[in-house]
């Protein structure tokens, strides 16, 4: 049915296509894993308030469960998705892209 030629530059482009829309996917789903934590850090705070009879932080304040909030507290950017502690999430994506840079090179000039 359908067949693609192992050796096309198109198979190459995609395969760094999926791999870069990958990972901005995941650098979605980790902006919204650190502002579910960030509200999840103000829930506490507010019943840790609660417990100990300080309603007026907690009126102040206020309840909310959405994670509407713009930024989590750590800012949340270009620089913070590349360091230092954070390898472990972007380097497999890093090693990937080149590996497969370097293999179309290499495969497209023995073509």
């Amino acid at each position: 049915m359908f067949d693609l030629e192992k050796d096309k530059p198109l198979v190459f482009v995609l395969v760094i296509l999926v791999l870069f829309l990958g990972f901005l996917y995941e650098i979605e789903l980790k902006e919204q894993e650190e502002k579910v934590i960030y509200k999840s850090r103000e829930i506490e705070k507010n019943l840790n308030a609660i417990a100990i009879g300080d309603h007026e932080l907690v009126i102040k304040k206020g309840f909310s469960v959405g994670t509407s909030v713009k930024r989590a507290s750590r800012k949340f950017t270009f620089k913070a998705i590349f360091s230092k502690e954070r390898w472990k999430f972007w380097f497999p994506y890093i090693f990937a892209i080149i590996f497969t840079i370097v293999y179309a090179i290499v495969r497209l000039k023995a073509s």
